[in-house]
Parts: structure tokens; C-alpha cells; sequence
């Protein structure tokens, strides 16, 4: 089975690719409506200024036409040229171009001013005088008056010593020997009508985006409108045929105004089900749900109902005929549902985690779903199915927090028990697991159940990996001082340690601290953790199996398993987990189970694996076992976890 697409989370994962998908679309456009917004504005105003120069430049032209055509302007030429006289030309008419605060002169090349055409120029030359003419560039230049020339004018930006700035334009008409017309209009003129054609601008742009903006977001709503009222018109599941969750609540609340016949509200979900998705992709997956759901619907009768509410979470309304029978009935058809055909290398044997409760008078449909997902994933109970039933109980029962079972860890309040595993052929103690149990201050010894997920969605799981380590180093220095027997310890480590860079560094200084032969010490990894971090698995387990310590693969069969890539990492020791276990004596299940349980048995000899069973807890299971020659056993039949102490007396026995 190749990999298909990697998910981060449980689930079925394609409404969520969508959902992101969708969104980062809706960004790009936004963000490219706003760049070419800013773009836009950024042009207008380079067209403005754009125009603005031209505008000082034609009034510059009309300024020298009037001298070259009016009486007034040829008598100036003949006059005032020659003496180099500041002088007014009459009858030139200021232009209402930059509400009249532009200017003309004439100018020499040496930079002196003998002529304006307007008494409102000669005022503004007094102001600003010589300083503006003084700090153009040299007049004389030749290069920069052939430039005017051949540019047929020029518009320069000038910045004075005062601070202030000007806008300058040049031209030097043919009839204009050795000198120029000038035209010079403060900066702030031109800016000041720049700003206001551009406000607008802004503002047009700002209200049409706006609209633009509404209209999508319109077209959005209205089509989630659209898409809501045919989910409320029944649209089918498109992967199951299912009916859809509204239709299926409104039934509920049907069943429940009836009242007569009792039903029960099953929530179940797909144990391990972002595992299969990474392993075996979508299209494998809307498969698996098709079957799973087609399956268990042939197995409904009149007025019991099914729906898949997302990704691999299931609804349904069961008839009630009291816990056991329908405890009972849930691990045939959960069963039923979970036996898939064997492909490509992995065993389907589906396994599920299920919530249920009982309808009563006066509850709530949305309730009812809400208590059956609560008591969903309370753990495991010893059923093929983990089945958990709902009580009132469960409204007052107190979660631990992170926070306590943290403060737990500093203050050593878990113990490390020791559960024994066997020889099958001669009985005796070959070794034992490590397993973990929490001394509450007020509730007692409490089941890791309660308190492995939240270290391992905390990401603390790996202190409480270390300490479980030390612990059981501790043990086996102290069996070896005293030249007691010694066997093999399992502890169990968290998929979570290989993102730690220390990780090797910190297990080995434990061990090697207590002077710990590394080959008394199995390292286990469930085959869940193995699949989420294939790669990195595979250098972690060589290093550690080159440092001579033995890796054992846990909770091997729970589930969707794949032989085919145990077939790359160096382990010694394949642990059978306890689900599969249970159904070897069940004559209603038991061929599928023995097909799985010789094609795994075949796989880790052809290997040199040792294989151990799990959760042993009846003399048939035994029996069983003891057929399909596995190595080693484990289980409540032989030895419940136990105190170091307890063990040591059993381990000196030398069998359980």
C-alpha cells in the first residue's frame, strides 16, 4: 500500500483541504486587489505631476508667444534687452493655471532677471528674489541649455536653503537669443491639487472596492444559503448514500416523541483513522466508509437509523433492550462492519471507539449526541469495540487537568508496576512489561487511561517516558547488586520523544548512569506512533537497535495494520495487541482472526521476531494460543501489573 496524503490530525481531511483552500484564494484576491489599488494610485499621482509640469510648461510657451507678438513685448526686446534692465512687459494676461500664483520671467544666460509679465510677478520676485534664481543650476551651462533646446523645455524641482520648494520651468524660444523664460510656481500649488484630485481618487476607489468587496462576501453567503437549504432538504451523504445529520436528528427527535419503543444513541468513530489515511489516501478511505456504512445499515431493523455526521465519525439509533444486549449486539455488528478483505499486505481488521446512550423521557436530541460522543472515548474495557455507556454519573464526573497531572509528575506520585510476560512453552518469567499507574491523593490508583492522553496531546508524555525509565533502571541495578535473578524489562516510549533533539542523549545517560546492560532494557513504540513518523522511526529504531537494545513494536493488529512496512525497520520483538486477542476463541469470528494472526506469525518467523499476545484473560484464549505457537504471553490469566517487590519474590520463583 503506498502512502497517500499526509494528515496532521484524526479525521477525514478533504472538507478541510477545501475549507483552505478556499481561503487562501480569498486572500490572494485581496491581496492583489489592494496591491493593484496602491499601484493604481501610485500612477495617478505620477500623471497628475505629470500634467502639472506640462501645464507650467504651456504657460511658459504662451508667456514667450505674447513677448515675441505683442508691441509691448518687441519694444521690451529692443529696450530693455540691451540695457539688462528689471522691467514689467504690459498687457500680459497671468493665466488662471495654478490659481495665478504661477509666474513668468525672462532670464539671461548669466542667470539675471529683466523682465516679468505681470505686476503680481515682480511682487512674488521680491519675495522670493534672487534666492530661487541664484540656486538654479549654472544658467550658462551649455550642455543645460542645449537640453532645453532640444527637449523644447525642461521642469525641474528646486529645494532653497529657506526649506522651501519650487517647480521651475525652462524653455528657450528660437526668436530668444542667450536667454530663457522661466516660469516658477511654489511646490505646494502643484501638491495641493495632486492631493485633491487624488482624496477623490482614493475615496472613488476605496467605495468601488468596498462594493467589490460586499458583493463577493453577498455571493459567498448566498451560496452557503443555497448549500445549507439543500442539506436541510435531505441532500444524501455523497460518499456514504447516508442521510444527512439534519434529517437523521429530525428523526431522532421523532423516535423520542413516539415513545414507544426504547432506543439507545450510538456515536462511534474509526479507531486510528488518520493512520489509515496516511497510509492508504482518500480514495481507499471513501471506500472504507462506503463498506462500513452499507454494512452496518443492512444490519438496522425498521426504525433504527444511521448517518455519518464527518470524516469517519458515525451516528445511530439503536433499539434498547438493556445494556448487555446491546453491548453484545455492538461488538457483532462493530465487528462485522470492521472485517474488511486483506489488501495489498495490510490486514483491515477495523476497530472502533463507541459512545452510547440511552433515549429518555424529556431529553434533548442535541443532548442525547452530546453524552454519547462524551463517553466516546473513555477507553478501553476489555470489548472487541471500546464500548462505553452513559450514565448520570458522568455529569459530575471531573476531568483531571494538565496541570495536576504535571504537578503529579514532580511530586512522584506514579508508580511504575511491572506486569510479567512468559514463556508459552515452559511457563516461566521471561521478562516483564513496565506499566504506569497514577497514586491520586484522593482517588486512589488511577488507570493510565485516565491520564495518557492529555500528557500525550500536552506533549509531557515524554517526562513521564523518562521517569518510567529511570524507574525500572533503578529496579534492575538494584536485583543486580543484590545477584537476584535478571530478566528483560519493556518500557514503553511515546512517538513524541523522536521530535526531541536530546532524546538518544537523555535515554542513554539513564541507562548507562545505572550501569544498565543495554539488552536488558525492550523499547517499545506502538505500531500508531510508528506510522506518523516513518522516517524518523526508522533512523531512531536503527540507532538504538545498533546500541544494542531491543525495539518491540506494540499494539501490533489494532486496527489497520501493514506488514509491509514492519519489513523496514530493525525490531526484535512484534507485540500482538489484545483486541485481536479476545476474538481467537469466538467461533463467530475466529476465521478471519486466525488468517491475520498466521499470516503475522509467518511474516515474524521468516524474520526472527518474537511474538507476544497480548491481554490473555481466559484458559481458551490460551488454548488458542498455545495452537497458533506464539512465544510469549501476557496477560490478567497469568499475572495482573504488580509492585517491583511482588515481582522480585515471583521473578525468584522462577514461574508464575
Amino acid at each position: 500500500m503506498k502512502l497517500g496524503g499526509l494528515s496532521s490530525r484524526r479525521g477525514y481531511y478533504d472538507d478541510y483541504y477545501t475549507r483552505n483552500k478556499r481561503s487562501i484564494r480569498i486572500f490572494v484576491i485581496l491581496a492583489i486587489g489592494i496591491i493593484s489599488v496602491v499601484a493604481f494610485l501610485m500612477s495617478l499621482k505620477g500623471m497628475l505631476l505629470t500634467e502639472a509640469e506640462t501645464k507650467l510648461l504651456e504657460y511658459t510657451r504662451i508667456s514667450g508667444d505674447y513677448i515675441k507678438t505683442s508691441e509691448a513685448g518687441k519694444q521690451f526686446m529692443d529696450e530693455n534687452w540691451v540695457s539688462g534692465e528689471l522691467t514689467i512687459i504690459p498687457g500680459a494676461k497671468n493665466p488662471s493655471y495654478f490659481h495665478g500664483n504661477a509666474h513668468s520671467y525672462v532670464v539671461t544666460l548669466e542667470g539675471k532677471v529683466i523682465g516679468a509679465l505681470s505686476k503680481s510677478g515682480m511682487t512674488a520676485l521680491s519675495n522670493y528674489g534672487s534666492t530661487v534664481i541664484h540656486s538654479v543650476r549654472n544658467l550658462s551651462d551649455t550642455q543645460f541649455y542645449q537640453d532645453v533646446i532640444e527637449r523644447k523645455g525642461l521642469v525641474e524641482l528646486l529645494k532653497v536653503e529657506s526649506g522651501e520648494k519650487y517647480y521651475i520651468a525652462f524653455t528657450s524660444p528660437s526668436w530668444l537669443e542667450n536667454g530663457y523664460m522661466i516660469s516658477i510656481v511654489p511646490y505646494q500649488e502643484i501638491h495641493q491639487e495632486i492631493l485633491a484630485v487624488w482624496k477623490m481618487a482614493i475615496v472613488i476607489v476605496l467605495f468601488s472596492f468596498l462594493a467589490i468587496v460586499l458583493a463577493f462576501s453577498y455571493s459567498i453567503l448566498h451560496r452557503n444559503r443555497i448549500k445549507k437549504q439543500s442539506t436541510d432538504m435531505g441532500e444524501a451523504d455523497k460518499i456514504t448514500g447516508l442521510p444527512s445529520p439534519l434529517i437523521h436528528k429530525k428523526k431522532v427527535k421523532d423516535r423520542i416523541t413516539r415513545g414507544n419503543v426504547a432506543f439507545a444513541y450510538v456515536s462511534f468513530i474509526i479507531e486510528n483513522y488518520d493512520i489509515i489515511y496516511q497510509l492508504s489516501g482518500k480514495q481507499y478511505c471513501e471506500k472504507l466508509l462506503k463498506q462500513i456504512a452499507d454494512k452496518i445499515q443492512s444490519e438496522l431493523t425498521e426504525g433504527e437509523l444511521l448517518t455519518r455526521y464527518h470524516d469517519d465519525e458515525f451516528g445511530m439509533l439503536l433499539e434498547y433492550q438493556g445494556e448487555l444486549a446491546l453491548r453484545n449486539r455492538l461488538v457483532r455488528l462493530l465487528k462485522y462492519a470492521g472485517d474488511l478483505p486483506q489488501e495489498d499486505n495490510n490486514f483491515c481488521s477495523i476497530t472502533f471507539q463507541c459512545g452510547v446512550c440511552e433515549l429518555r423521557e424529556g431529553m434533548e436530541v442535541k443532548d442525547i449526541i452530546r453524552n454519547a460522543r462524551q463517553v466516546r472515548n473513555y477507553g478501553v474495557n476489555g470489548y472487541t469495540a471500546n464500548i462505553e455507556f452513559y450514565n448520570e454519573k458522568e455529569e459530575e464526573r471531573e476531568e483531571p487537568k494538565i496541570e495536576d497531572i504535571t504537578n503529579a509528575l514532580i511530586q512522584n506520585e506514579f508508580l511504575v508496576f511491572l506486569q510479567p510476560i512468559l514463556k508459552l512453552d515452559t511457563n516461566e518469567i521471561a521478562g516483564a512489561e513496565a506499566l504506569v499507574r497514577w497514586n491520586h491523593k484522593m482517588n486512589g490508583i488511577l488507570a493510565p487511561n485516565v491520564f495518557l492522553p492529555m500528557l500525550e496531546e500536552d506533549g509531557s508524555i515524554v517526562k513521564l517516558d523518562m521517569y518510567v525509565l529511570e524507574e525500572v533502571c533503578e529496579y534492575l541495578k538494584d536485583w543486580m547488586d543484590k545477584g537476584r535473578k535478571v530478566v528483560p524489562i519493556s518500557v514503553n516510549l511515546s512517538g513524541k520523544n523522536l521530535n526531541r533533539a536530546d532524546f538518544l542523549t537523555e535515554l542513554i545517560g539513564i541507562v548507562d548512569y545505572y550501569k544498565i546492560p543495554h539488552e536488558l532494557l525492550e523499547l517499545e513504540f506502538s505500531e500508531a506512533s510508528v506510522y506518523k513518523s516513518m522516517e524518523l522511526m526508522k533512523i531512531t529504531i536503527q540507532k538504538l537497535s545498533d546500541l544494542g537494545f531491543h525495539i518491540a513494536i506494540d499494539k501490533f493488529g489494532a486496527g489497520f495494520s501493514s506488514l509491509q512496512l514492519l519489513k523496514e525497520l530493525p525490531i526484535h520483538v512484534l507485540k500482538i495487541d489484545k483486541k485481536l486477542i479476545m476474538d481467537l476463541e469466538d467461533s463467530e469470528f475466529s476465521n478471519q482472526e486466525n488468517t491475520i494472526v498466521m499470516h503475522i506469525l509467518s511474516f515474524a518467523k521468516a524474520r526472527n521476531l518474537t511474538v507476544v499476545a497480548k491481554g490473555v484473560e481466559t484458559k481458551e484464549q490460551q488454548n488458542v494460543l498455545i495452537n497458533q505457537q506464539f512465544d510469549m504471553l501476557q496477560g490478567f490469566y497469568y499475572q495482573k501489573p504488580m509492585p517491583s517487590e511482588q515481582f522480585e519474590k515471583l521473578l525468584d520463583s522462577s514461574k508464575a
